[in-house]
């Protein structure tokens, strides 16, 4: 249900977008301005009743129990992992040195890249820091 609407969310941006960009200021009329507008207005509220689907289909409650089960059990491992019961000499690790000579949100791509691979291969990460370059 949610790739549906988000295809059609996507689909619908883009149908405007090429609407409004054939539409150019010094050649339009009052009338076309009020018929893209009108289009504009219905177009969101065609939005907002696709993304209100959700609601009435059926599986909100399904949607909301699954949500915890699998919030529940990412924090478990999370937590596991990240906290192993034995040194952290003797447990399987990736280590990250945080060197890349990059920004900040660079930085933090790299370090959730190598939090996944750990992740994974259900090993404990531990990221050497340095300094940052900004």
């Amino acid at each position: 249900m949610n790739k549906i609407s988000d295809k059609l969310s996507d689909d619908d941006k883009q149908k405007w977008n090429n609407v409004i960009s054939r539409f150019s200021d010094q050649n339009r009329s009052v009338l076309q301005t009020k018929l893209l507008f009108h289009n504009l207005n219905f177009s969101r509220v065609l939005l907002a009743s696709i993304r209100n689907l959700t609601k009435v289909d059926g599986y909100q409650s399904w949607r909301e129990i699954e949500h915890e089960s699998l919030s529940k059990l990412i924090q478990t491992r999370l937590n596991t992992l990240q906290n192993p019961s034995k040194p952290c000499t003797d447990v399987k690790r990736v280590t990250y040195r945080l060197n890349e000579n990059c920004g900040y949100g660079c930085q933090i791509h790299r370090a959730m890249r190598c939090f996944l691979i750990a992740y994974a291969l259900d090993r404990t990460i531990i990221l050497i820091s340095g300094i940052f370059y900004l």
